[in-house]
């Protein structure tokens, strides 16, 4: 599976690298354009010189496939439901099995939350010199004063001292 993305793009480049038989690389491609990668996985197929195949989908597409993706799925996550459409995309041009970058980004902190986290508990220990009541009082003020989202519950959270190594992940 080749996404054009850093992970896919290095594993491909390491299989060219590695032997002479051609390789079959796949691409999905989105009609929206901030999603779309195919003009990365394009080029690098063309500098490896493989057997390349995009696939386009568009939202009617993809909700339509939603259903039988969630179905295939043995826990909850938005990988499961493009590697579920690349997977399809797989089958039906013959193949059986695939490597992909899909891990790449966890390994390799790539991440947001990898960034934030550290800092979330930086926070915190500066917040834990505030007395509680006075962390307290300000996360009911803020409760009141900003509209219910998830940030707001997440800084109420913050402010209330709900701060295992745990849930600063979750925050």
């Amino acid at each position: 599976f080749l996404s054009g993305g850093i992970d896919s793009s290095a594993i491909v480049t390491m299989m060219a690298d590695n032997t002479s038989s051609p390789i079959r690389t796949l691409s999905v491609n989105f009609e929206e354009k901030l999603y779309d990668e195919s003009k990365y996985s394009s080029q690098i197929a063309g500098e490896l010189g493989t057997q390349h195949h995009e696939f386009n989908i568009s939202d009617r597409d993809i909700l339509k496939k939603l259903p039988f993706a969630i179905e295939a799925m043995d826990q909850p996550t938005i990988d499961g439901i493009n590697t579920y459409i690349i997977s399809e995309a797989a089958r039906q041009k013959g193949l059986t099995v695939a490597l992909s970058g899909l891990g790449g980004d966890e390994l390799f902190a790539g991440y947001d939350s990898f960034y934030m986290t550290p800092r979330l508990h930086r926070i915190n220990n500066i917040m834990s010199t505030l007395p509680f009541y006075l962390r307290k009082k300000l996360g009911f003020i803020i409760s009141k004063l900003i509209p219910r989202s998830d940030k707001s519950t997440k800084l109420i959270h913050l402010l209330n001292g709900q701060t295992s190594g745990a849930h600063v992940y979750f925050l």
